[in-house]
């Protein structure tokens, strides 16, 4: 009944991570871990007659069959699935092209594996973390501005610094013995370009060595921007400053709990809830209704969702006060920037732009999360 290729690994707290042929991960409880043991070392009469046994059952052989379809349909673990793939998580690219396959780029990661060692972290993440603010202010009060070449230099170097970021995550999984893919590109939300390291087997590793690899990216990056900033003062260049501030900042912006950055994987393994963003929408949506948590956990939960749900909203709401009268402006000059740019020339944006461009992009995301709620809620009321 079950294919041979899965894999089935300890994720703590009584529950299981099943590894798909497929690539794909799932958490199990401990009734759905124990009812694939049953499947796997028998056959589906000798499961159900240990099945009600063992949980003190009565199922007949049309509701077990019945059980196991709803419980693994879909999941691509069963010989004779004709259910369609479930849906991808909200986090995934649809859309990706991979540069580096995994041995080029655990080749590539060699170099930033000592600063991932385990007594290695717990001083250098610490020391990134005060040193990286102060370096930043100090190369924000040294900027001057940027000429068209070191604009240039700015974009390569940012989007290096990305590549790094991800060679970071590979590292970390290699130095902890977790599985990896390759690096690659994709398309966020079918418009953003956005580099990604394929690390979905760290599902199937211990907490701690989670941790270290979700953090290994921060790590990797913000020690690029450090050193970057040593040759930019040793070496009298202060074209790179505006570099290492962005890179900086884009490394901080990692941190950020409320979307599906690094810092919110940390959150969801300190926590041991993997899907901690679904939980807490389901707290909330439960809130509205009248059913208030009866734990703490529950309570955490649904204090994270209000914090989740406001965070956008606060942020939308001041991004448009300070911002807002740019935004009618904000077509014409994109343009005007477009041709520049196809013209060979570094593009010139006034300094309210690019924050408005920001405020459309994260209006852009809110609606389209909104709009795939509304989707599934359609689907599932008239079952299209």
């Amino acid at each position: 009944m079950l294919v041979p290729e899965i894999e089935i690994t300890p994720f703590g707290d009584g529950r299981w991570v099943l590894r798909t042929p497929s690539g794909r991960h799932a958490l199990l409880s401990s009734h759905s871990y124990r009812l694939l043991q049953l499947l796997h070392h028998s056959n589906p009469d000798t499961a159900l007659q240990c099945f009600n046994a063992e949980f003190s059952a009565a199922y007949s052989p049309e509701e077990f069959s019945n059980l196991i379809t709803a419980q693994f349909s879909g999941l691509g673990v069963l010989a004779h699935d004709a259910a369609p793939p479930r849906p991808m998580p909200p986090d995934a690219l649809p859309v990706r092209w991979q540069l580096l396959s995994p041995a080029v780029a655990g080749r590539l990661a060699v170099g930033l594996k000592p600063l991932l060692i385990s007594r290695v972290v717990r001083w250098l993440l610490p020391a990134l973390l005060v040193l990286s603010p102060c370096v930043a202010w100090q190369a924000t009060n040294s900027t001057a501005g940027m000429a068209p070449a070191q604009g240039w230099l700015l974009v390569g170097l940012v989007l290096f610094s990305s590549l790094v970021h991800e060679l970071g995550h590979i590292a970390a999984c290699s130095r902890v013995g977790i599985r990896h893919g390759g690096v690659g590109v994709g398309l966020y939300l079918y418009l953003l370009p956005a580099f990604y390291a394929d690390v979905t087997a760290i599902w199937q590793a211990l907490p701690a060595q989670r941790l270290i690899a979700n953090a290994g990216g921060i790590i990797a990056q913000l020690t690029f921007a450090l050193l970057l900033a040593a040759v930019a003062t040793l070496g009298h260049r202060p074209g790179l400053l505006p570099a290492v501030v962005t890179i900086i900042i884009l490394a901080w912006w990692q941190f950020n709990i409320f979307s599906r950055h690094d810092g919110y994987w940390m959150l969801a393994d300190f926590t041991g809830n993997p899907l901690l963003l679904e939980n807490a929408v389901s707290q909330l949506q439960a809130a509205r209704k009248g059913q208030w948590p009866r734990t703490r956990a529950q309570g955490w939960l649904l204090a994270y969702g209000v914090a989740n749900a406001l965070s956008t909203g606060v942020l939308l709401a001041l991004a448009l006060i300070r911002y807002g009268h740019r935004l009618p402006l904000l077509p014409a000059h994109l343009v005007h920037a477009g041709r520049q740019l196809l013209a060979g020339q570094w593009p010139q944006l006034s300094p309210g732009d690019l924050p408005a461009l920001l405020f459309c992009l994260l209006l852009a995301r809110q609606l389209y999360a909104w709009g795939k709620r509304a989707a599934d809620r359609i689907r599932d009321v008239y079952k299209v």
